[in-house]
Parts: structure tokens; C-alpha cells; sequence
């Protein structure tokens, strides 16, 4: 899955914000998650977030992966990081709609 790769790579950091040509079919963009408590110059990814649909201000939808079943469960009881506002469900492994 394309999605898989390109979370891989901007966890490693070693992916543009802005989408690739070639993928520009499958977001607007994409970013590392990081959590907000993770203290000091370098914080811990814990995931990929994707911006896939975009109604301007009136709210925006994507998907998050998180980068393993135990930030999922650490995160999943408070609203998602990136500046999302709600989870919305869970797509399967590691994998989540997000809205804002």
C-alpha cells in the first residue's frame, strides 16, 4: 500500500510535507506526529497523519497511522495529535480516520 511507504518515510523524516507528484492522488499532504509532552529538541514520531479532504475552514477529514498497537492505546483516549480534533474510527492496523 502506497500510504505505508510514504508513512515509513515521513516518520523517518526522509519525506517532503507536500506530496510527491506521484502521489498527489492520495493527499494534500502528509507530516510526522509527534506527541506534545515528549520533552527536548528531538521528540519521538508516533505516527504519519495524511490531509485527504479539505473544506477550507469548514473542517477538514484524514487518516493517521500510528506507529505501533501500544501509542494507539495510549493515544486513542485523547484527541489525536496535528491538529486534529476527533477520531473518527479505526480503519485497521494501525490505521485511522481523523477529522477536524
Amino acid at each position: 500500500m502506497a500510504y505505508d511507504a510514504i508513512a515509513d518515510d515521513v516518520m523517518r523524516g526522509t519525506y517532503p510535507r507536500r506530496m510527491k507528484p506521484e502521489h498527489r492522488h492520495l493527499a494534500y499532504w502528509a507530516i510526522m506526529l509527534q506527541e506534545s509532552s515528549t520533552e527536548g529538541p528531538m521528540k519521538q514520531p508516533v505516527g504519519a497523519s495524511f490531509l485527504v479532504v479539505s473544506h477550507g475552514f469548514a473542517g477538514h477529514l484524514g487518516f493517521v497511522r500510528l506507529a505501533d498497537e501500544a501509542t494507539a492505546n495510549r493515544l486513542l483516549s485523547s484527541p489525536p495529535p496535528g491538529g486534529w480534533t476527533r477520531w473518527l474510527g479505526r480503519l485497521g492496523d494501525n490505521w485511522y480516520v481523523v477529522a477536524n
